[in-house]
């Protein structure tokens, strides 16, 4: 059976690393919220200013890893956040449930 996408092991160095970069437990505070969610934006920037930089070279080999890095940061906030307001991504009707609700709505739209 494949290893889960986010085990305990993978939760723990998440929270750990949120702990010593907030200094702070309690990641449902109201001020964790708003850290993770400039975090969040932060980290999209980032991931935006790379492939900016690389269309606006004209670079066309193919952006890779540095992109890749980029996007797992945005991934790491973007799951410390759900978790902050309440998420549980473990759950059965948590993270996949949210996912796959969304999904549904995007291909209504395009109907």
């Amino acid at each position: 059976m494949p290893q889960p996408f986010i085990d305990d092991d993978v939760w723990g160095r998440i929270f750990s690393l949120h702990r010593r970069s907030t200094g702070s437990d309690n990641i449902m505070d109201y001020a964790n919220v708003r850290f993770l969610s400039l975090a969040l934006c932060g980290e999209a920037g980032e991931l935006a200013n790379l492939v900016k930089k690389h269309w606006r070279d004209g670079d066309v080999r193919p952006i890779g890893q540095p992109a890749m890095d980029e996007v797992a940061d945005v991934i790491i906030y973007a799951l410390i956040l759900y978790s902050a307001l309440g998420g549980d991504t473990q759950h059965p009707d948590g993270l996949r449930a949210n996912i796959m609700r969304k999904l549904d709505a995007f291909e209504r739209k395009l109907e």
